[in-house]
């Protein structure tokens, strides 16, 4: 029992230390996704080296900072389960749609297992947001993330 209450407080320190990393630099990886896909459709090689270690990078964050420790007193184990829930299916996500653009087998199932996590999800976060306006772990932020993925997902799954 010590060795894994020892690995749990390992794997929470991280959680916590990489959720402030992204909190810092999510904007920044996502520019550089947004270059690469701009370099990789311009047919230079240097893009699909960008989206793959951005994406990579991105995913490590959003699944690691799912293990984040939450202080919000207000906050019952079930919307911590929801957070943690949303941070991993965001990590599918990203997984789904870096093997899209790369051409990759298994993305429709990723974007497809992903989706339907954050869609489970998503509702959920808004209820308890709306039920208590006082909880700081569904802020604009997380919410806009959810969805903006989830739009995206959408698409890469249903349109291309």
């Amino acid at each position: 029992m010590n060795i894994e209450n020892t690995q749990n407080e390992i794997v929470t320190k991280l959680g916590s230390k990489l959720k402030t990393l992204l909190d810092k630099y999510e904007i920044f990886v996502v520019l550089i996704i947004i270059l690469g896909i701009v370099l990789q459709v311009s047919n230079i090689e240097l893009g699909s080296y960008l989206l793959i270690v951005s994406f990579s990078l991105l995913t490590v964050l959003y699944y690691f900072g799912a293990f984040a420790v939450i202080d919000d007193k207000n906050a019952n184990n079930y919307e911590k389960f929801v957070d943690k829930f949303s941070g991993m299916s965001c990590s599918v996500i990203l997984l789904g749609i870096l093997f899209k653009l790369s051409n990759w087998p298994m993305h429709s199932e990723m974007l497809l297992i992903g989706s339907l996590s954050l869609l489970l999800a998503l509702p959920t976060m808004i209820i308890y947001k709306k039920r208590k306006p006082e909880l700081t772990s569904y802020d604009k932020r997380i919410l806009m993330r959810v969805s903006i993925l989830l739009l995206i997902s959408g698409l890469l799954y249903f349109v291309f």
